[in-house]
Protein backbone atom coordinates (compact mmCIF):
# COMPACT_ATOMS: atom_id res chain seq x y z
CA UNK A 1 0.00 0.00 0.00
CA UNK A 2 0.87 3.57 -0.72
CA UNK A 3 0.21 7.32 0.62
CA UNK A 4 1.73 10.06 1.24
CA UNK A 5 1.62 12.86 3.41
CA UNK A 6 -0.23 15.36 2.02
CA UNK A 7 -3.22 13.15 0.34
CA UNK A 8 -4.67 12.85 3.74
CA UNK A 9 -7.05 10.02 4.41
CA UNK A 10 -5.91 8.30 0.44
CA UNK A 11 -4.28 4.95 -0.10
CA UNK A 12 -4.06 3.09 -3.02
CA UNK A 13 -2.89 -0.42 -3.17
CA UNK A 14 -2.88 -3.86 -5.46
CA UNK A 15 -4.54 -6.69 -3.79
CA UNK A 16 -7.84 -8.46 -4.39
CA UNK A 17 -11.11 -9.45 -3.01
CA UNK A 18 -11.29 -13.35 -0.94
CA UNK A 19 -10.06 -14.91 1.78
CA UNK A 20 -6.47 -14.72 1.09
CA UNK A 21 -4.28 -12.31 -0.80
CA UNK A 22 -3.05 -13.90 -4.48
CA UNK A 23 0.17 -12.68 -6.40
CA UNK A 24 0.29 -9.43 -7.25
CA UNK A 25 -0.16 -10.05 -11.01
CA UNK A 26 -3.69 -11.72 -9.97
CA UNK A 27 -4.81 -8.74 -8.07
CA UNK A 28 -6.41 -5.05 -9.07
CA UNK A 29 -5.67 -1.50 -8.03
CA UNK A 30 -7.90 -0.40 -5.11
CA UNK A 31 -8.41 3.15 -3.55
CA UNK A 32 -9.31 4.36 -0.13
CA UNK A 33 -10.63 8.23 0.75
CA UNK A 34 -11.16 7.24 4.54
CA UNK A 35 -7.76 5.75 5.70
CA UNK A 36 -8.65 1.98 4.84
CA UNK A 37 -12.13 1.88 6.18
CA UNK A 38 -13.77 1.78 2.61
CA UNK A 39 -12.18 0.42 -0.71
CA UNK A 40 -12.78 0.87 -3.90
CA UNK A 41 -11.34 -1.31 -7.44
CA UNK A 42 -10.10 1.58 -10.04
CA UNK A 43 -8.33 -0.46 -12.47
CA UNK A 44 -8.42 -4.09 -13.35
CA UNK A 45 -4.19 -5.57 -13.56
CA UNK A 46 -1.65 -4.11 -10.88
CA UNK A 47 -0.47 -0.77 -10.92
CA UNK A 48 2.32 1.66 -10.55
CA UNK A 49 0.34 4.94 -8.72
CA UNK A 50 1.63 8.17 -7.33
CA UNK A 51 -0.40 11.15 -5.75
CA UNK A 52 -0.48 14.93 -6.33
CA UNK A 53 -2.10 17.99 -5.47
CA UNK A 54 -2.54 17.09 -2.09
CA UNK A 55 -5.06 14.10 -3.79
CA UNK A 56 -6.22 15.91 -5.87
CA UNK A 57 -4.32 14.02 -8.66
CA UNK A 58 -4.14 10.46 -9.15
CA UNK A 59 -1.68 8.77 -11.64
CA UNK A 60 -1.78 5.38 -12.81
CA UNK A 61 0.14 2.86 -15.02
CA UNK A 62 -0.22 -0.40 -15.83
CA UNK A 63 2.34 -2.44 -13.97
CA UNK A 64 2.03 -5.92 -15.85
CA UNK A 65 2.82 -5.46 -19.37
CA UNK A 66 4.44 -2.42 -21.27
CA UNK A 67 1.65 0.40 -22.10
CA UNK A 68 1.54 3.67 -24.06
CA UNK A 69 -1.57 4.60 -21.90
CA UNK A 70 -1.38 6.34 -18.60
CA UNK A 71 -4.70 6.43 -16.84
CA UNK A 72 -4.93 10.27 -14.16
CA UNK A 73 -8.20 11.20 -11.88
CA UNK A 74 -8.36 15.22 -11.24
CA UNK A 75 -11.61 14.69 -8.77
CA UNK A 76 -10.01 11.59 -5.78
CA UNK A 77 -10.53 8.56 -7.91
CA UNK A 78 -14.19 8.90 -8.96
CA UNK A 79 -13.64 8.91 -12.62
CA UNK A 80 -10.21 8.56 -14.34
CA UNK A 81 -8.83 9.56 -18.17
CA UNK A 82 -6.76 8.42 -20.27
CA UNK A 83 -3.24 10.08 -21.99
CA UNK A 84 -1.23 8.57 -24.78
CA UNK A 85 2.62 8.64 -24.35
CA UNK A 86 3.23 6.61 -27.74
CA UNK A 87 4.93 9.88 -29.53
CA UNK A 88 7.91 10.06 -26.97
CA UNK A 89 8.40 5.71 -27.53
CA UNK A 90 9.08 5.89 -31.29
CA UNK A 91 6.90 2.92 -32.01
CA UNK A 92 7.26 1.05 -28.58
CA UNK A 93 5.66 0.34 -25.21
CA UNK A 94 6.98 1.77 -21.83
CA UNK A 95 7.53 -1.39 -18.94
CA UNK A 96 6.91 1.04 -16.26
CA UNK A 97 9.27 0.32 -13.24
CA UNK A 98 8.16 3.27 -11.09
CA UNK A 99 6.10 6.72 -10.92
CA UNK A 100 8.09 9.53 -8.56
CA UNK A 101 7.24 12.86 -7.68
CA UNK A 102 7.28 15.58 -4.51
CA UNK A 103 7.90 13.31 -1.79
CA UNK A 104 5.24 15.43 0.11
CA UNK A 105 2.45 14.86 -2.92
CA UNK A 106 1.70 18.20 -3.49
CA UNK A 107 3.28 19.04 -6.45
CA UNK A 108 1.74 18.80 -10.03
CA UNK A 109 4.59 17.16 -11.85
CA UNK A 110 5.43 13.26 -12.48
CA UNK A 111 7.89 11.44 -13.29
CA UNK A 112 8.05 7.86 -15.20
CA UNK A 113 10.46 5.70 -15.46
CA UNK A 114 10.45 2.30 -17.42
CA UNK A 115 12.36 0.21 -20.55
CA UNK A 116 11.29 0.47 -23.86
CA UNK A 117 9.55 -2.07 -25.28
CA UNK A 118 9.53 -2.97 -29.58
CA UNK A 119 10.16 0.18 -31.80
CA UNK A 120 13.80 2.36 -32.80
CA UNK A 121 13.92 2.51 -28.97
CA UNK A 122 13.56 -1.07 -27.82
CA UNK A 123 15.78 -2.10 -24.75
CA UNK A 124 16.30 1.80 -24.04
CA UNK A 125 15.55 3.07 -20.79
CA UNK A 126 12.94 5.95 -20.64
CA UNK A 127 11.74 8.71 -18.26
CA UNK A 128 8.40 10.78 -19.24
CA UNK A 129 7.80 13.77 -17.37
CA UNK A 130 4.05 14.80 -16.96
CA UNK A 131 2.64 18.18 -16.10
CA UNK A 132 -0.41 18.85 -14.60
CA UNK A 133 -0.04 22.51 -13.59
CA UNK A 134 -2.60 23.71 -16.75
CA UNK A 135 -5.42 21.57 -15.90
CA UNK A 136 -6.71 24.17 -13.69
CA UNK A 137 -6.64 27.53 -14.08
CA UNK A 138 -6.73 28.88 -10.15
CA UNK A 139 -6.04 27.57 -6.83
CA UNK A 140 -8.30 26.43 -4.09
CA UNK A 141 -9.85 28.85 -1.54
CA UNK A 142 -10.16 28.38 2.01
CA UNK A 143 -13.15 30.31 3.46
CA UNK A 144 -12.98 29.00 7.12
CA UNK A 145 -16.20 31.34 7.88
CA UNK A 146 -18.47 29.62 5.05
CA UNK A 147 -18.09 26.40 4.64
CA UNK A 148 -20.36 26.13 1.63
CA UNK A 149 -18.66 28.77 -0.30
CA UNK A 150 -15.11 27.23 0.47
CA UNK A 151 -12.98 25.03 -1.56
CA UNK A 152 -12.15 23.01 1.10
CA UNK A 153 -13.67 20.10 3.38
CA UNK A 154 -13.35 19.11 6.89
CA UNK A 155 -12.68 15.63 7.00
CA UNK A 156 -12.08 13.25 10.19
CA UNK A 157 -10.39 9.77 10.44
CA UNK A 158 -12.59 7.06 12.06
CA UNK A 159 -11.98 3.57 13.29
CA UNK A 160 -15.77 2.95 13.41
CA UNK A 161 -17.72 1.80 10.30
CA UNK A 162 -21.03 3.48 12.30
CA UNK A 163 -21.35 6.62 14.26
CA UNK A 164 -20.79 9.64 14.39
CA UNK A 165 -18.02 9.92 16.79
CA UNK A 166 -15.46 10.32 14.33
CA UNK A 167 -12.85 8.87 16.68
CA UNK A 168 -9.17 7.39 15.84
CA UNK A 169 -6.99 6.42 18.79
CA UNK A 170 -9.55 7.40 21.41
CA UNK A 171 -9.58 11.57 19.65
CA UNK A 172 -11.39 13.39 17.23
CA UNK A 173 -9.30 14.79 14.85
CA UNK A 174 -10.22 17.16 12.14
CA UNK A 175 -8.29 18.08 8.62
CA UNK A 176 -8.96 20.29 5.58
CA UNK A 177 -8.71 18.86 2.01
CA UNK A 178 -10.18 19.78 -1.04
CA UNK A 179 -13.53 19.06 -1.76
CA UNK A 180 -13.67 16.39 -4.58
CA UNK A 181 -15.77 18.05 -7.46
CA UNK A 182 -13.64 21.33 -7.21
CA UNK A 183 -11.32 22.25 -10.04
CA UNK A 184 -8.65 23.96 -8.58
CA UNK A 185 -4.96 23.44 -7.41
CA UNK A 186 -4.71 22.94 -3.57
CA UNK A 187 -1.34 23.07 -3.59
CA UNK A 188 0.12 25.38 -0.99
CA UNK A 189 -3.29 25.15 1.08
CA UNK A 190 -2.99 22.03 2.80
CA UNK A 191 -2.84 22.62 6.61
CA UNK A 192 -1.86 20.51 10.00
CA UNK A 193 -5.01 19.23 11.60
CA UNK A 194 -7.41 21.62 12.39
CA UNK A 195 -8.14 20.61 16.22
CA UNK A 196 -8.30 18.28 18.40
CA UNK A 197 -12.04 18.11 18.78
CA UNK A 198 -12.28 16.11 21.59
CA UNK A 199 -10.77 12.94 23.84
CA UNK A 200 -13.35 10.05 22.64
CA UNK A 201 -14.80 7.37 25.28
CA UNK A 202 -12.98 3.86 25.10
CA UNK A 203 -14.46 1.22 22.66
CA UNK A 204 -13.82 -2.69 22.12
CA UNK A 205 -11.25 -0.95 19.39
CA UNK A 206 -8.63 0.50 21.97
CA UNK A 207 -8.42 -2.40 23.09
CA UNK A 208 -6.53 -5.52 21.90
CA UNK A 209 -5.62 -8.89 23.41
CA UNK A 210 -2.89 -9.16 26.34
CA UNK A 211 -0.06 -11.78 26.26
CA UNK A 212 -1.22 -15.15 25.67
CA UNK A 213 -4.85 -14.39 24.99
CA UNK A 214 -6.46 -14.69 21.68
CA UNK A 215 -9.52 -13.78 19.87
CA UNK A 216 -11.98 -16.44 19.70
CA UNK A 217 -15.09 -16.99 17.52
CA UNK A 218 -16.89 -14.77 19.35
CA UNK A 219 -14.48 -11.73 18.56
CA UNK A 220 -13.80 -11.83 22.52
CA UNK A 221 -10.15 -12.24 24.02
CA UNK A 222 -9.64 -16.04 25.90
CA UNK A 223 -6.48 -17.44 27.06
CA UNK A 224 -4.83 -19.36 24.41
CA UNK A 225 -5.11 -23.28 25.50
CA UNK A 226 -1.81 -23.97 27.28
CA UNK A 227 -0.71 -20.32 28.77
CA UNK A 228 -0.62 -20.67 32.38
CA UNK A 229 -1.65 -16.91 33.38
CA UNK A 230 -0.28 -16.44 36.64
CA UNK A 231 -0.93 -13.19 38.27
CA UNK A 232 2.20 -10.73 39.14
CA UNK A 233 2.69 -9.42 42.77
CA UNK A 234 3.65 -5.60 42.77
CA UNK A 235 3.95 -2.93 45.13
CA UNK A 236 1.58 -5.02 46.84
CA UNK A 237 -1.24 -5.58 45.25
CA UNK A 238 -1.78 -9.16 42.97
CA UNK A 239 -3.10 -8.44 39.76
CA UNK A 240 -4.95 -10.92 37.24
CA UNK A 241 -5.32 -10.02 33.59
CA UNK A 242 -8.92 -9.51 32.25
CA UNK A 243 -7.59 -10.93 29.07
CA UNK A 244 -7.03 -7.26 27.45
CA UNK A 245 -4.55 -4.02 27.17
CA UNK A 246 -5.19 -0.84 25.79
CA UNK A 247 -3.95 0.01 22.57
CA UNK A 248 -0.59 1.66 23.20
CA UNK A 249 -1.22 5.52 21.79
CA UNK A 250 -4.43 5.36 22.00
CA UNK A 251 -5.98 8.40 24.56
CA UNK A 252 -9.84 7.30 25.24
CA UNK A 253 -10.91 8.39 28.85
CA UNK A 254 -13.84 6.82 30.26
CA UNK A 255 -16.02 4.10 28.31
CA UNK A 256 -15.35 0.95 28.93
CA UNK A 257 -12.20 -1.07 31.18
CA UNK A 258 -11.84 -3.58 29.22
CA UNK A 259 -8.57 -4.37 30.94
CA UNK A 260 -9.68 -3.86 34.60
CA UNK A 261 -8.97 -7.56 35.88
CA UNK A 262 -9.03 -8.70 39.36
CA UNK A 263 -7.03 -7.48 41.88
CA UNK A 264 -6.00 -8.76 45.29
CA UNK A 265 -3.79 -7.70 48.13
CA UNK A 266 -0.66 -9.46 48.35
CA UNK A 267 1.32 -7.43 50.92
CA UNK A 268 3.64 -9.64 53.50
CA UNK A 269 2.43 -9.89 57.05
CA UNK A 270 4.46 -10.98 59.90
CA UNK A 271 2.12 -13.39 62.64
CA UNK A 272 1.61 -13.13 66.44
CA UNK A 273 4.35 -15.85 66.62
CA UNK A 274 7.39 -14.53 64.26
CA UNK A 275 6.99 -11.37 66.48
CA UNK A 276 7.95 -13.56 69.61
CA UNK A 277 10.46 -14.91 67.96
CA UNK A 278 11.71 -12.12 66.75
CA UNK A 279 11.52 -10.84 70.54
CA UNK A 280 13.22 -13.15 72.12
CA UNK A 281 16.45 -13.59 69.90
CA UNK A 282 16.84 -9.89 70.72
CA UNK A 283 16.23 -9.86 74.20
CA UNK A 284 18.55 -12.97 74.31
CA UNK A 285 21.21 -11.24 72.57
CA UNK A 286 20.85 -8.25 74.88
CA UNK A 287 21.31 -10.36 77.59
CA UNK A 288 23.86 -12.16 76.72
CA UNK A 289 26.26 -8.69 76.16
CA UNK A 290 25.09 -7.81 79.90
CA UNK A 291 26.02 -11.24 81.46
CA UNK A 292 29.57 -10.77 79.76
CA UNK A 293 30.07 -7.39 81.27
CA UNK A 294 29.28 -7.83 84.08
CA UNK A 295 31.08 -10.75 84.71
CA UNK A 296 34.11 -8.81 83.08
CA UNK A 297 33.64 -6.13 85.57
CA UNK A 298 33.57 -8.74 88.80
CA UNK A 299 36.17 -10.43 88.26
CA UNK A 300 37.36 -13.63 90.18
CA UNK A 301 36.22 -14.59 93.98
CA UNK A 302 39.72 -14.41 95.51
CA UNK A 303 40.83 -10.99 97.03
CA UNK A 304 44.18 -9.99 98.21
CA UNK A 305 45.93 -7.07 100.41
CA UNK A 306 47.10 -4.79 98.11
CA UNK A 307 48.21 -0.74 98.90
CA UNK A 308 46.28 2.26 98.38
CA UNK A 309 48.13 3.26 95.03
CA UNK A 310 47.31 0.00 93.80
CA UNK A 311 43.71 -0.13 94.88
CA UNK A 312 43.25 3.26 93.30
CA UNK A 313 44.65 2.39 89.99
CA UNK A 314 42.72 -0.68 89.43
CA UNK A 315 39.55 1.05 90.62
CA UNK A 316 39.94 4.03 87.88
CA UNK A 317 41.11 0.91 85.25
CA UNK A 318 37.50 -1.03 86.03
CA UNK A 319 35.49 2.60 85.95
CA UNK A 320 37.07 2.82 82.51
CA UNK A 321 35.92 -0.33 81.46
CA UNK A 322 32.71 -0.45 82.58
CA UNK A 323 32.40 2.77 80.81
CA UNK A 324 33.74 1.31 77.63
CA UNK A 325 31.68 -1.56 78.23
CA UNK A 326 28.29 0.23 78.34
CA UNK A 327 29.02 2.27 75.18
CA UNK A 328 29.67 -1.03 73.55
CA UNK A 329 26.21 -2.54 74.81
CA UNK A 330 24.45 0.49 73.70
CA UNK A 331 25.96 0.39 70.48
CA UNK A 332 25.53 -2.91 69.72
CA UNK A 333 21.98 -2.36 70.47
CA UNK A 334 21.72 0.56 67.95
CA UNK A 335 23.15 -1.37 65.34
CA UNK A 336 20.88 -4.82 66.14
CA UNK A 337 17.52 -2.93 66.03
CA UNK A 338 18.69 -0.99 62.71
CA UNK A 339 20.04 -4.61 61.18
CA UNK A 340 16.00 -5.93 62.69
CA UNK A 341 14.30 -2.65 60.82
CA UNK A 342 16.29 -3.10 57.40
CA UNK A 343 15.30 -6.94 57.48
CA UNK A 344 11.92 -6.50 57.88
CA UNK A 345 11.80 -3.97 55.44
CA UNK A 346 13.34 -6.54 53.14
CA UNK A 347 11.08 -9.34 53.99
CA UNK A 348 8.46 -8.34 51.01
CA UNK A 349 11.05 -8.53 48.74
CA UNK A 350 12.17 -11.98 50.01
CA UNK A 351 8.60 -13.48 49.77
CA UNK A 352 8.13 -12.41 46.15
CA UNK A 353 11.46 -13.97 45.24
CA UNK A 354 10.58 -16.85 47.02
CA UNK A 355 6.91 -16.75 45.72
CA UNK A 356 8.10 -16.86 41.92
CA UNK A 357 10.91 -19.11 42.36
CA UNK A 358 8.25 -21.58 43.30
CA UNK A 359 5.60 -20.53 40.41
CA UNK A 360 9.05 -21.21 37.99
CA UNK A 361 9.76 -24.63 39.35
CA UNK A 362 5.73 -25.74 39.13
CA UNK A 363 5.26 -23.92 35.99
CA UNK A 364 8.80 -24.21 34.31
CA UNK A 365 8.74 -20.26 33.39
CA UNK A 366 7.82 -17.04 34.94
CA UNK A 367 4.71 -14.76 34.97
CA UNK A 368 5.07 -12.29 31.95
CA UNK A 369 6.29 -9.28 34.27
CA UNK A 370 4.63 -5.74 33.41
CA UNK A 371 7.62 -3.72 32.56
CA UNK A 372 6.33 -1.77 29.32
CA UNK A 373 7.49 1.94 29.14
CA UNK A 374 4.54 4.41 27.39
CA UNK A 375 5.45 5.57 24.40
CA UNK A 376 4.50 9.85 23.98
CA UNK A 377 2.63 9.74 20.67
CA UNK A 378 1.96 13.68 19.10
CA UNK A 379 -2.01 13.69 17.95
CA UNK A 380 -1.19 13.72 14.43
CA UNK A 381 -3.19 11.12 12.72
CA UNK A 382 -1.57 11.84 9.71
CA UNK A 383 1.00 9.26 10.80
CA UNK A 384 -1.68 6.52 9.52
CA UNK A 385 -0.95 7.45 6.13
CA UNK A 386 2.85 6.90 5.24
CA UNK A 387 4.34 4.57 3.20
CA UNK A 388 4.17 0.79 4.33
Amino acid sequence: MFSTEGAIGFMMGVGNVGSYLKERNDGNTFLTRDAGLTWIEVAKDAHQFEFGDNGGIILLANDEEPTDIVKYSLNYGNTFQEVTISSQLDGGKLRVNNIISEPYGSSYSFVIFGIIYGGTKDAEVAAIHLDFEKVWSRLCQLIKDDPSQSDFEVWSPTGEMTGDEHCMLGQQVQYYRRKADRECHSKGIYEAPVTLVKACQCTTEDFTCDVGYIRNSSNACAINPGYDAMPTCKNGQLKYSSGYVKVKGTKCVGGLTLDAGKVESCATSISFGGWVGIFAVVLGISFGVSYTVVRMKRGGRIRLPVDDDVLASTMNNTRNWTERSGKLLRNSMILLMGVVEIGLAKVGDVYDWVRNGYYRSIAGYMAVQDQYTDVDLEPDSSLLFEDE
